[in-house]
Order: structure tokens, then sequence, then C-alpha cells
């Protein structure tokens, strides 16, 4: 696999920022992408550094876009740079414009731990035209649940403002609004893999989530299992989540 470290100009952000590209080296077109986000003390050389991401998409023959989200949650910022669109609009379509991933819609996918997991997860649920599953490992799958314990009133300033408690429900930041959205409209939705560790703090949270989930219509899988949140549990979820994009790449003959 070839590891290409760039970095871009973006004019969403206003900024030079990094990222990195893994991509087999004996591609030559259309190459399934998966976007891989990164937990909130990050940056996008986390998968690269532990876990063997490189091995697990050379298997499937497929790339994987780490874009760095900052702190941002994966939102688009209202004290900050807008990330979600960043990620999910420019960056993604310079790298499909730039080196040899696929365009289609059936063959791109999300997924990420932690901060990330809920990134890749509102990400697929605000624009299931652009991803056709998503993976979400130990994530923060309920945003408002997160920031109503009040430990992260300074990101939440940063993200949705002063209000940000009155802001985040039934905004583009909100998973289970954006789900009941996608409800009532003519669009495809996005194939979705959960899976949270036995001993991991939100493991009440993705419960939660997944007995909202699981009868609306979705493709749908959740899985958990011994292991908290941390590496050891993140490098065996990302072989199932890998697995399940392949699955629906076949069956949408991606």
């Amino acid at each position: 696999m070839a590891v290409f470290r760039c970095t871009f100009r973006s004019a969403t952000l206003g900024a030079r920022v990094p990222f990195n590209l893994i991509l087999p080296e004996d591609c030559t077109s259309d190459v399934p992408l998966v976007v891989l986000l990164h937990g909130l003390s990050g940056n996008q050389d986390d998968w690269l550094h532990y876990s063997n991401i490189e091995t697990l998409l050379s298997e499937r023959k497929m790339a994987a876009l780490l874009p760095d989200g900052q702190k941002s949650w994966f939102c688009d910022m209202k004290y900050g740079g807008k990330y979600a669109t960043f990620i999910a609009v420019e960056l993604l379509d310079y790298v499909r414009n730039t080196f040899p991933v696929t365009k289609k819609r059936e063959k791109t996918f999300a997924a990420g731990l932690s901060m990330g997991g809920y990134g890749a997860l509102k990400l697929a649920l605000r624009w299931p035209e652009r991803f056709a599953a998503c993976g979400a490992l130990s994530g923060a799958v309920d945003i408002f649940a997160r920031f109503e314990l009040g430990d992260r009133h300074d990101q939440g300033v940063a993200i949705w403002g002063e209000d940000y408690l009155s802001v985040i429900p039934g905004s583009l930041d909100d998973t289970y609004h954006l789900a009941r959205q996608l409800e009532e409209k003519d669009l495809p939705k996005p194939w979705i893999y959960q899976a949270c560790g036995l001993d991991d703090k939100r493991l009440r949270e993705n419960h939660l989530f997944r007995e909202f989930i699981k009868d609306r219509g979705y493709v749908y899988e959740y899985f958990e299992g011994p292991g908290s949140h941390n590496w050891d549990f993140w490098n065996v979820q990302i072989v199932p989540t890998l697995d399940f994009f392949v699955r629906c790449m076949e069956q949408n003959n991606g």
C-alpha cells in the first residue's frame, strides 16, 4: 500500500490542512474509499500508528482517506472551521478528482472511533447520497448526551454557540434527527455498523441508539463484546466494519 501524506489548501476552512491517503499500489481507477476518522485526542495519523489498517485495506483492495478533524466533533463549527462540509464535500471531491479512487456512492464509506464514530454516522446520515455505509466504533452516537454532562462546555460553545444545549436537538449534528429525516425523504439510507465494548462507558448510549434505529428501515448490524474504549477493541472491530462495507458494495453492485 502507498501512503500519501498531504497538505491541502481548504477554501472551506480558510487554511492549509493535513490529510493522509492510503492507496493500493497496483490500483488504476475506481478504488473503493473509506473516510476513516480519528477520536477526540487524535489526528490524521492515528489509524496509521495504532492499527494494521494498511494490511486490512490491501486485503480488500480498498483505499482510505484520513483527515484531521481537530476537536471539532466533525461539525460545522460556529466559532471555528466547518469540518463536516470540508470532509464530506470539499476534501472528498478533491481526493476523487486527484487520485484513482471511486466517485460512486456505492463504493464510498465512512468509519471512525469514539468522536470519529459519531462523525462517520453523522456524515453518512447527513450526506446519504455520498456514503453507502458507515461504521461507528465506540461511537458517541448521541451528541446531546455527550454535551449535556457539562464537562465539555468550551467545546460546546465553540461548535454551537453559548446556548448549545438548545441548539443541538433537531440540528444537522443530531444523529437521531438525521435518521428520522431520512425516513421522510426519498433518499437511499446508508447501511450502519455499530460496535461497543462491554466495559465502555458509552455502552448505554449505544444501546439506546440501537433500540432507536433497528426498526427504521436501515440495513443495520450491532456488535458488543469484551472490550473497552481503546485500540485493542478498535483493532478487532475495524475488521468486521470493512467486511460490512464489502457486503454493502457487493449487494449494491458497486
